[in-house]
């Protein structure tokens, strides 16, 4: 369930940042934070610019009852795709 928390930036949290800290906690580029507990892959930043994707961040967390946590961060990064885990890290699909 996503629940908005507030719409006034810190002033440490100004100017383009998106972060994410505890269970489910998360602030948006605009400056939002929000409640948001999922396992789902999650969009931390894209370039739009382009007509097709060439780079992207995206984060996954684990479930709760794995203690919570980041699980995995996705990077693409032009024609290369960058995993960074607890197990290590792939860049396209090789450790």
């Amino acid at each position: 369930m996503l629940n908005r928390v507030s719409t006034a930036a810190k002033a440490s949290h100004v100017g383009r940042v998106c972060s994410t800290w505890g269970h489910a906690h998360w602030k948006a580029l605009d400056g939002a934070f929000f409640q948001l507990a999922s396992s789902c892959n999650h969009l931390l930043a894209a370039d739009c610019r382009n007509t097709y994707e060439n780079f992207n961040i995206q984060m996954r967390r684990k479930m709760a009852e794995e203690g919570g946590g980041i699980d995995v961060v996705l990077m693409r990064l032009d024609a290369n795709m960058v995993e960074l885990s607890s197990h290590g890290v792939r860049v396209n699909g090789q450790r």
